[in-house]
């Protein structure tokens, strides 16, 4: 096995800088995928938490970090995003940071944190930790789209990709880090012409009623929504040696979008349409998954350009699992309200987690994830609503390298005690 998911919790003191190891994985890692809904408690929902959705990738050498931020109950909206080249990164209510590592190492069973910025808050982080000898080289960067329609070709990868996830919050610059005044967070993975997946959440900063919207995406390489009409838009056209090539749409606005390219290994890319129903959902794929990243917005809507179909509230669960280990995060924000109304949630048992926009929030779906052979299987033991989607990518990297063996030339013993 060489998928481990887990969580860790930041130091409630010592201030930065200072080090943290986490151990206990069973391999060496080569990729690691962060996440957190900025929470300091799971398993319950908060209401009068301001939504900090951060997610992040990282070799060691090299990572992006993004912060989704919505101030609640703030009149007017009070949204923000926020793009580094840290692997992790909290917002306050003004923009300024409030916490921000990276990952100073991977190491034999784990890796180790780098806080360079910390208020000494507890706030529990989730992980993904990907290895196995499969998986030959990764490459993680940024690169800025252009203020036009063109192809646009992101090369000197140094590896040919098999799979390459794009990540963004539309800030706008020419370096990092950088900020910007409204809430986005998008994320996109693909792999091929037919296999693509995304999902992008917006928030309307400093107007009177909240503005947030989001669009579920499975025929897309990109796409990123800048109010609830406008958005960037780009097709794959291909993966190739050193680099990826996509076919820009439409594009309102330049932005910086972050990349992880990843070589090697089998990855599946694809989504379930969901039954009203408790029990196993399952998906046949061509290999047996040592894991999965999973995501969606608990709504029968999906994005098509000539229909839009987007979602008139903001909603995102963000879920991963190894097949033992689960771990999920959950934001939702109204639509229409006189100031933002923002929930919260994460939870170390699912992969999977819907709340309901009730104003004692409850749970509407909850999942685990199983990996029977050639087969992505979603167990519910809170039925979804008919019709919905869940989002995945389903992984296997291969055995973790072999113990090492003795030396050459020394002697072996067969008997008691060896």
């Amino acid at each position: 096995m060489a998928v481990k998911i887990g969580s860790f919790v930041a130091p409630s003191s010592g201030g930065a800088p200072q080090s943290q190891s986490i151990s206990g994985l069973g391999f060496p890692p080569k990729v690691l995928i962060i996440w957190t809904a900025g929470l300091t408690a799971e398993n319950s929902f908060e209401q009068t938490t301001d939504i900090r959705f951060s997610m992040g990738f990282s070799n060691s050498t090299q990572e992006r970090g993004v912060c989704y931020y919505e101030q609640d109950a703030s009149d007017p909206t009070n949204t923000r995003g926020y793009i580094d080249d840290d692997v992790y990164v909290q917002l306050a209510s003004d923009g300024s940071i409030t916490q921000r590592a990276k990952v100073d190492s991977l190491d034999s069973d784990g890796f180790t944190i780098g806080w360079d910025v910390h208020n000494n808050v507890a706030t529990i982080l989730y992980f993904m930790a990907i290895g196995g000898a499969d998986i030959t080289d990764s490459d993680i960067g940024h690169f800025i789209s252009p203020a036009s329609t063109p192809n646009q070709i992101v090369s000197g990868l140094g590896l040919t990709p098999s799979i390459v996830f794009l990540m963004s919050t539309n800030a706008v610059g020419t370096s990092l880090p950088v900020g910007t005044a409204a809430g986005v967070f998008t994320l996109t993975a693909f792999s091929n012409a037919d296999n693509h997946r995304g999902i992008s959440i917006s928030s309307q900063s400093a107007i009177g009623n909240s503005n947030t919207h989001t669009a579920q995406i499975n025929s897309h390489a990109w796409v990123s929504l800048l109010t609830n009409t406008n958005f960037n838009r780009a097709d794959f056209v291909s993966l190739s040696s050193g680099a990826f090539e996509i076919d820009w749409q439409t594009n309102v606005e330049s932005t910086i979008l972050a990349y992880m390219a990843i070589e090697g290994g089998d990855w599946a890319i694809g989504h379930q349409t969901l039954a009203a129903a408790t029990g196993n959902q399952d998906t046949a794929l061509g290999f047996t998954p040592e894991g999965a990243l999973v995501w969606g917005a608990a709504d029968v809507l999906m994005y098509v350009p000539a229909t839009t179909n987007i979602i008139t509230e903001g909603l995102l669960s963000m879920g991963a699992s190894d097949g033992a280990s689960h771990r999920a995060a959950f934001v939702r924000s109204r639509d229409a309200q006189t100031r933002i109304f923002a929930i919260s949630r994460q939870q170390s048992d699912v992969a999977v987690l819907f709340g309901d926009e009730n104003a004692t929030p409850g749970i509407e779906a909850l999942a685990t994830l199983a990996f029977p052979t050639n087969t992505f299987r979603s167990v519910w033991s809170d039925a979804p609503v008919v019709n919905t989607f869940l989002f995945y990518v389903a992984l296997r990297g291969g055995a973790p390298p072999a113990p090492a063996g003795p030396p050459v030339g020394s002697l072996v013993l067969a008997g008691a005690g060896v």
